[in-house]
């Protein structure tokens, strides 16, 4: 099973990946572990970097109070 495809179960609709491989295994098949976790890694950095993001525009705001 493509790991984009387990990661978009998991990451969309909640379905655990362990509850996917399960799934695979009694199919015969097997899910691609290495691009889910390299799909999960780019959730995290995005996650990451939107926070950082937020926290900027807070900060600028509360310099443009001050100004006015």
């Amino acid at each position: 099973i493509n790991g984009k495809d387990a990661f978009k179960l998991y990451d969309t609709y909640g379905f655990p990946i362990e509850l996917t491989e399960e799934i695979a295994v009694q199919a015969g098949l097997k899910v691609d572990m290495t691009t889910f976790e390299s799909e999960m890694q780019q959730q995290r950095d995005r996650a990451r970097q939107a926070r950082q993001n937020s926290q900027s525009m807070q900060v600028q705001s509360e310099v443009l109070k001050n100004i006015t």
